[in-house]
């Protein structure tokens, strides 16, 4: 057992409280890179990772004849995954770190949620045979909480913290 004088322990505990805001800034800053990876992981293997993976329900054939869009979903354009937006910053005087999506369609509506939550269209014929639908569209969630993506930043944070009290832990060593 390390033996301490008083005059030491207080040295100590000085470090300590001096690295730590940065140690924990720093972890912050990496679980942002986690997640933003995590969730571009989502777009690259069509669906969701959450507590388990579930690939996105496929398009319907209405959608398919009338669009052109065939396998590809949330993916045809790219424009939803490139409106990702990361924010690191400070937030009343603490660090913070956010990622959303939003995505304008032609009419102005945000397609970031309506993807993320599914929706029902508005009843009108979108195909040339006169289908008239106002169809279900079910959520293809991209973004959201996830055991493997916890389990990720639950790391980087011990690694960061433990550092602090690994690296300032020196006397009587």
């Amino acid at each position: 057992m390390a033996k301490f004088t008083p005059k030491q322990f207080i040295q100590q505990c000085n470090s300590m409280a001096r690295t730590l805001p940065s140690a924990i800034t720093e972890a912050i800053m990496d679980s942002a890179i986690i997640a933003e990876n995590h969730f571009d992981e989502n777009f690259e293997k069509g669906g969701f990772q959450g507590d388990a993976f579930r690939k996105w329900a496929p398009n319907a054939p209405a959608t398919v004849r009338y669009k052109n869009h065939s396998k590809v979903l949330l993916g045809k354009t790219g424009n939803l995954r490139k409106s990702k937006k990361v924010f690191m910053g400070n937030i009343s005087g603490l660090r913070s770190a956010s990622i959303w999506y939003s995505s304008l369609g032609k009419n102005g509506v945000d397609y970031a949620p309506l993807m993320q939550n599914g929706f029902t269209t508005s009843p009108k014929s979108i195909s040339g045979d006169g289908d008239k639908v106002g169809a279900e569209v079910p959520a293809r969630p991209f973004i959201g909480g996830s055991k493997k993506l916890d389990g990720r930043i639950h790391m980087t944070l011990s690694k960061r913290i433990k550092m602090v009290f690994t690296r300032n832990y020196t006397i009587g060593r």
